[in-house]
């Protein structure tokens, strides 16, 4: 038999004191990992109505284009990835989103007034959209008003209420941008 090896109790105050830390952050890391597998199966089974068309097709699915202002798809990194569209009616937010897209460098975070049980054609899948006179592409929000799609669709009167109105999916990635004033076709804004 080899070396006893010391327990808690035989080990200086210091040491000991130490070994229980070393444990409470093991514990810590573990419910961490659990939370994190918890949120990702809430995700994954929180899916727009069966009834609408998948959010997450691209443009083609939706039933309606808007007729004024810049369209954007974001594509947002949850498991699975899912989309959704904003409309950018506000001539500053028009004027910003397209210089940051023709440059490369636009932020990511579409920040608007959260619309429950309201579905439009242009956010097809969602019963849900953001109020296009509102809605501003930022670089950075207060986590507030961070969700996913598919948590907004489930639980948005919640999300709403506690954000203040407010919805900027931390996560999102603005994919595509169609300018909607020059008539109903919305042309791909080229990069």
């Amino acid at each position: 038999m080899g070396p006893r090896r010391p327990r808690g109790d035989d080990l200086p105050p210091d040491a000991a004191l130490g070994r229980r830390r070393g444990q409470r952050a093991r514990r810590a890391h573990v419910a961490l990992i659990l939370s994190a597998a918890l949120v990702a199966c809430e995700q994954t089974s929180l899916a727009p109505d069966a009834g609408l068309p998948d959010a997450g097709d691209g443009p083609g699915t939706c039933t309606e284009l808007p007729s004024e202002g810049l369209w954007a798809t974001f594509r947002v990194a949850t498991t699975p990835v899912r989309h959704f569209r904003a409309l950018l009616t506000r001539p500053a937010a028009i004027a910003s989103a397209l210089d940051g897209w023709a440059r490369h460098t636009t932020p990511t975070i579409p920040m608007g007034e959260l619309r429950c049980r309201a579905p439009v054609g242009w956010n097809c899948g969602w019963r849900w959209h953001q109020d296009p006179s509102s809605v501003e592409i930022v670089e950075a929000a207060i986590e507030l008003c961070d969700g996913a799609p598919p948590i907004t669709d489930a639980d948005c009167d919640a999300l709403s209420a506690f954000a203040e109105g407010l919805w900027c999916p931390w996560m999102a990635q603005l994919v595509e941008l169609r300018d909607c004033r020059a008539g109903a076709a919305c042309e791909l804004v080229p990069r």
